[in-house]
């Protein structure tokens, strides 16, 4: 679901915010509720029908909400860029962008928000790319998409590691 992004507080909290709509409320509320049921659950079936010792139960239960909690915590966080001005830096990324991402396709190029969503197909995820650019900084978020434009949850930290390439790839491009 794309909605409209509060800038300031979004820049501010280094985190992808949206301006309050039902929809973002509901994404928000099904998004949390099933990041809940799949910690809760693994960890109820493995005591009631699993028979593990405590150490395997607990190192499994451990890296499985580990991960979960990792995943909430990147999936709407901003990877801030320092660069030069803003006309620059969004010519930069614009690039970096369209070659990371053979498919990309970005229609509003003079905004200080771009953002671009590949709807999900049969066989891949949609995804949303968010760049906010403000005065000689970058912000970059990417968020995978389900099936019914909802957010993916499972891909927060992968998607901010492809954010942490892009940064890499933005400071070389930078620096030449």
């Amino acid at each position: 679901m794309v909605s409209s992004i509060n800038f300031s507080k979004s820049i501010q909290k280094k985190r992808v915010i949206y301006k309050p709509t039902v929809g973002i409320v509901y994404d928000y509320l099904i998004t949390y509720s099933l990041n809940a049921l799949l910690i809760v659950l693994p960890t109820l079936i493995l005591l009631a029908r699993i028979k593990i010792g405590p150490l395997l139960f607990f190192i499994l239960d451990s890296a499985f909400i580990t991960w979960a909690t990792l995943n909430m915590f990147f999936l709407r966080a901003l990877i801030e860029i320092k660069g030069k001005d803003v006309d620059f830096n969004r010519t930069l990324i614009i690039s970096i962008l369209e070659d990371y991402f053979q498919d990309l396709k970005i229609d509003n190029k003079e905004q200080l928000i771009i953002i671009n969503v590949k709807p999900t197909g049969f066989i891949y995820w949609g995804r949303i790319i968010t760049v906010l650019l403000d005065q000689d900084a970058v912000y970059l978020n990417i968020q995978s998409l389900v099936r019914g434009e909802g957010i993916s949850f499972f891909h927060g930290f992968n998607n901010y590691l492809k954010c942490r390439q892009i940064k890499k790839l933005f400071l070389i491009a930078l620096s030449k």
